[in-house]
């Protein structure tokens, strides 16, 4: 008992302790993730931002040239086929910083500027273009050659125009986008850190909880040790002047007037009982002490059967019940007095909890190589709601009745001990 006690207060360490680092290592995982993010997206916000600058200067030096300069076959020319256009791209900034790329996008979504090379068929650009016309900027995670990559797409507004607008369509798009294989690079290797971190704190945790639990139930173990001692002493000390009690009552009752005699019976009939409840709290502490003395030896459960079934006839006889017994050859290895105990105790449950007129009956046979005994009765029953607790010392189903026929509430705890 006290090891599954201690086991339970351990895993119930382990749980709070597992709950409170699965918080910890969501928290420091998502601050990271976060950190990661904010950094890639400043980067691509801030090469975006200068690019952007860049095609709407070309664009609004385009329009001016076409309306105060150009020749009139060059008025309907685009920003993007002026001729210092194609120089401009190869600039620095067009090529982008670091790890960030740039494309430049007409108004219709085609590439027309992409210094650094990069494979545009796996991007999608006409979703980025179509999401960033409606929302003016669009940011997505996508996987192209290489690896994942966050895309930053942002709507550039034609020159001189203020903001876009159906009757004036976009100077064009201007895309970043960076790598973001490092980023999750990173996060899988602090997944496999948290994992190994959580794994050897539990270990440890599970070790010191173990240790801690036994310190913290070792005064209730020696606790209840002494009152099991205490228990077991005290029962077998009453044993004896309970019997001389009762036997000097029973020998002074024909001696007695009548009208005393009815006293000395309630005396014989509580000493027997108090006698009965010594008997049964000296043999469950001798039990809990590991000491209730069965005796193994071979044994024809036809025999426990026989001699068992010939008191529980008497115990149905007074209740007006029907009562068999039968069963089969069978050697086991047992204690013949302590089997017959047993089963005497669940057919005297059986016999009290079966109405008269009913049936009660006992049986033996083999199945599957062992022996299998089976008590059966026409009673009540118990109800579900009871059935994890009929074994729990002093635990009695129905109260009235059980107190009705002497019951003690300790008759299942023997049997389960002697079981």
């Amino acid at each position: 008992m006290f090891a599954r006690l201690r086991l339970q207060l351990t895993l119930w360490y382990l749980g709070i302790l597992g709950a409170a680092l699965i918080v910890v290592s969501s928290l420091v995982y998502v601050m990271v993730a976060r950190s990661l993010d904010q950094s890639i997206d400043d980067a691509l916000a801030d090469v975006n931002q200068e690019a952007v600058e860049l095609v709407r200067s070309l664009s609004a030096s385009a329009a001016h040239e076409r309306a105060g300069h150009a020749p009139k076959e060059r008025e309907s020319e685009p920003w993007f086929q002026d001729e210092d256009f194609t120089a401009l791209t190869a600039s620095q900034l067009l090529g982008g910083r670091g790890d960030v790329f740039v494309l430049v996008l007409d108004p219709q979504g085609r590439v027309i500027a992409n210094p650094r090379d990069v494979p545009v068929e796996p991007l999608p650009l006409h979703e980025a273009v179509a999401r960033a016309s409606e929302k003016g900027s669009y940011r997505e995670d996508v996987d192209a050659e290489g690896g994942s990559v966050r895309l930053l797409t942002v709507l550039v507004e034609d020159a001189g125009a203020g903001l876009a607008s159906p009757e004036m369509g976009p100077a064009g798009f201007v895309v970043t986008g960076q790598s973001i294989e490092e980023r999750e690079s990173t996060l899988r290797g602090l997944v496999v850190l948290l994992l190994i971190a959580a794994a050897a704190g539990l270990g440890l945790a599970g070790i010191g909880g173990l240790w801690v639990g036994e310190l913290a139930i070792r005064p209730v173990r020696q606790s209840f040790q002494r009152q099991r001692e205490f228990v077991a002493d005290a029962s077998h000390e009453l044993r004896t002047p309970i019997a001389v009690i009762r036997a000097n009552a029973e020998a002074l009752a024909p001696k007695v007037a009548e009208d005393d005699r009815e006293a000395l019976d309630d005396i014989v009939a509580e000493a027997e009982h108090m006698g009965r409840l010594v008997t049964d709290l000296l043999t469950l502490a001798r039990s809990d002490q590991g000491a209730l003395g069965v005796d193994r030896a071979p044994v024809d459960v036809y025999d426990v059967i026989a001699s068992a079934g010939r008191a529980a006839a008497h115990l149905a006889e007074d209740r007006g019940l029907e009562f068999t017994a039968s069963s089969a050859h069978a050697v086991v290895l047992g204690d013949p007095e302590r089997l017959r105990e047993l089963l005497l105790i669940l057919v005297d449950n059986a016999v009290k909890y079966t109405e008269p007129g009913g049936k009660v009956t006992l049986s033996a046979g083999q199945v599957d190589g062992r022996v299998q005994v089976v008590i059966e009765d026409t009673g009540i029953g118990i109800p579900p709601e009871h059935l994890p607790r009929v074994f729990d010392r002093f635990y009695r189903v129905d109260k009235v009745r059980s107190r009705a026929f002497g019951g003690l509430g300790l008759g299942l705890s023997i049997a389960q001990a002697i079981a």
